[in-house]
């Protein structure tokens, strides 16, 4: 076995021997540098996705036109449509859903009964004997 991996099981099981305020620091420090390497590795793929800004902003005076109230109002308006179509698609899928089930309920099945056959069968004058069972 490789000499680092002895010391890392080393290393393992003396932090399970230790007290609980060791532990504690261990979780902590190595929490946090899982989170430095998630946030991390969130902001390059961030970087990379998304568009670059242009330097053919149009500013007048050093502030862009549009302001920021304007565009969270308009993303506001945006998004509440989207959601009430949504709802709307919604609902008319419960109550398609509803008028199913409601058919289906109040569905009744009819039975005719026919009094002559439609097969006509020989008619049989002879009784036929009783015959033992095995």
């Amino acid at each position: 076995m490789p000499k680092s991996l002895n010391k890392f099981k080393q290393k393992i099981k003396s932090l399970q021997r230790a007290d609980e305020k060791s532990k504690k620091i261990w979780l902590i420090g190595a929490t946090a540098i899982s989170m430095i390497f998630v946030v991390s590795f969130w902001i390059f793929y961030l970087n990379m996705t998304l568009p670059k800004t242009t330097a053919s902003t149009e500013k007048t005076g050093g502030q862009t036109k549009e302001k920021p109230w304007n565009t969270f109002s308009l993303g506001f308006k945006t998004l509440s449509k989207e959601f009430s179509e949504k709802l709307d698609e919604i609902k008319s899928g419960v109550g398609e859903q509803f008028n199913s089930v409601k058919e289906g309920i109040e569905k009744t099945n009819d039975f005719s009964l026919e009094t002559e056959s439609p097969i006509s069968y020989p008619e049989i004058n002879e009784e036929i004997p009783d015959a033992p069972l095995p």
